[in-house]
């Protein structure tokens, strides 16, 4: 049963291992025009609730589909006898790409879920249309990602998270010079650019 969530409504489905995988569905396309789809994958230790700023500038336009990745928001921490890998992760994209009857699609990943729609459009390009990709890269090859787990069971998230906030963000950083809601803008604009070329 979609449970309502302000603008949108939070769904359910099994993935092939029984989790169930909560997702949101924002549609503000015109209905009767045949619309491309958007996933939008969060970051890790986030929830689709996140990317709500992302929703006005990009639902008028494609219809918008945010899961919560197993063991985030809405999803539950899987048992520990299964595996919480990433292949597993990107397993649950795809399932829930067809769970949706989405034959190809645009994928939009930040920070740690843009490993998401890269791994997927490396094993499966037949179902990626295009990929955007913000604070991320490929792989985690220089990447502290091992010794996270262990340090959050020892210390707490909250501990763990202001530690990780402290070394991202120093005072001596600049103040970004950008105005509110024209990363979203452009994002809105790569992606239309995208949808031309892909579609040639």
């Amino acid at each position: 049963m979609p449970e309502t969530d302000t603008m949108t409504e939070r769904q359910f489905f099994a993935a092939s291992d029984s989790v169930e995988i909560a997702f949101h569905i924002d549609d503000f396309t015109d209905p009767w025009k045949q619309s491309q789809t958007l996933f939008i994958t969060h970051p890790a230790m986030s929830s689709a609730r996140r990317l709500f700023a992302f929703v006005p500038h990009l639902a008028r336009h494609y219809r918008v589909v945010r899961m919560d990745m197993r063991g985030h928001g809405g999803s539950p921490v899987p048992p520990a006898h299964l595996p919480l890998t990433r292949e597993r992760l990107m397993q649950d994209l795809l399932e829930l790409q067809s769970h949706l009857g989405v034959e190809r699609a645009h994928f939009l990943g930040i920070a740690g879920g843009g490993y998401l729609p890269q791994r997927l459009a490396i094993a499966r390009p037949e179902r990626v249309l295009s990929i955007l990709l913000f604070a991320s890269k490929p792989g985690l090859k220089h990447s502290q990602a091992a010794s996270w787990i262990p340090r959050i069971e020892s210390q707490g998230l909250r501990s763990f998270l202001m530690e990780t906030i402290a070394t991202d963000f120093r005072p001596a950083m600049p103040t970004p010079r950008i105005s509110p809601g024209s990363s979203k803008k452009s994002c809105a604009t790569m992606l239309n650019s995208s949808s031309a070329l892909s579609s040639r």
